[in-house]
């Protein structure tokens, strides 16, 4: 009944993307292979020819994951050649997910790689909500205090204040407004949400999986990603390094998937729209709302305990007066008219 009265939408509205996701995979452990200059990004570049070999048609655009470019291809002449290389036989841009350090922080980002000019230095988009114990400590002096395992993330990944959407150029000459996100961010509605507001037609999120290994983590990922596809009527795409990389239509449905800690890729044409869902109009105001009301009877309930509390402790305080029993009433009958018992 419920789906009847709220009708799941999947229709082209602006046309529609054919994407190659690519998965180009990390050795583990993983550290040893990102400690190599160019290893992960040489590993999606290899993904991206042999994409590229077996289309029927070449793709729109290519998506890798999160830090699939394993240094920043600005600063890293090996990086950028791969990069290069694969956007040349993709014959498409790449966006892809890099990380570099600046002001002694760590920032993640997302970036549109275009064969020959690289990097749109006008289209990148930085992580808004890092996680916390996993991409920097909270009250550092503190809890190290309490917990050595905080060393091991040494450096604090910084958390940007940038617009979730990116506009990509497509070598049909259309540019495609996508609203983007990194990693857990799919968990963010308002982060995915803010890119749909601003003309996203579809909703990309690259992902890191490789900590994981193939426990099912990067599903639970995935899932909060369909509900974002549902909650915005936006067809979605998970990225991973690693897997499980997944392609969700705007209605919620699963399109395709690849496996976990394997170099893959898919190949799916997916719908842009354009409409806006009321949870999209509405943006934060319902869950301010309902916060702000589950806020104010949790304060009034606390309020009223109090208020019990200190009452009984007043009635039971040493030398209260006890309540006084009241005289017992005499008899309306004759023994009581002449004052005789």
């Amino acid at each position: 009944i419920g789906s009847a009265l709220a009708p799941l939408a999947a229709s082209q509205e602006a046309g529609s993307l054919r994407v190659g996701v690519v998965q180009g995979n990390i050795e583990l452990p993983g550290p040893q292979t990102f400690a190599i200059e160019g290893k992960v990004t040489a590993n999606h570049a290899a993904v991206s020819r042999e994409l590229a070999e077996h289309a029927e048609a070449p793709v729109d655009l290519a998506i890798w994951g999160e830090t699939a470019a394993d240094r920043d291809p600005r600063e890293s002449s090996i990086v950028s050649a791969s990069l290069d290389s694969a956007a040349r036989v993709l014959d498409a841009p790449i966006l892809f997910g890099f990380a570099n350090m600046r002001d002694g922080y760590r920032w993640n980002w997302l970036g549109v790689w275009y064969r020959g000019s690289g990097v749109d230095e006008g289209e990148l988009y930085a992580k808004q909500k890092p996680v916390p114990f996993g991409e920097f400590i909270p009250f550092r002096s503190f809890i190290s205090a309490l917990a050595t395992e905080a060393a091991q993330v040494n450096v604090d990944m910084a958390a940007a204040d940038n617009p979730a959407l990116m506009r990509v150029g497509l070598a049909d000459s259309r540019t495609i407004p996508v609203a983007v996100g990194i990693c857990f961010e799919s968990a963010y509605s308002s982060v995915i949400g803010q890119g749909v507001r601003e003309g996203g037609q579809l909703i990309i999120a690259p992902s890191n999986n490789y900590h994981f290994r193939t426990s099912a983590e990067s599903a639970q990922q995935a899932q909060l990603l369909r509900f974002r596809a549902l909650e915005f009527s936006r067809s979605a795409v998970q990225a991973s390094t690693t897997g499980e990389s997944v392609v969700i239509r705007p209605n919620g449905a699963i399109q395709a998937k690849t496996g976990r800690q394997s170099a893959e890729y898919l190949i799916e044409s997916l719908p842009l729209r354009t409409t806006l869902t009321p949870s999209a109009r509405m943006g934060e105001w319902p869950a301010f709302i309902i916060m702000s009301a589950c806020a104010f009877f949790t304060l009034l309930s606390l309020a009223v305990l109090i208020g019990r509390a200190l009452s009984a402790r007043r009635r039971k305080r040493p030398g209260a007066q006890a309540p006084r029993a009241s005289a017992p009433r005499r008899g309306g009958g004759a023994e009581g008219r002449d004052g005789n018992p």
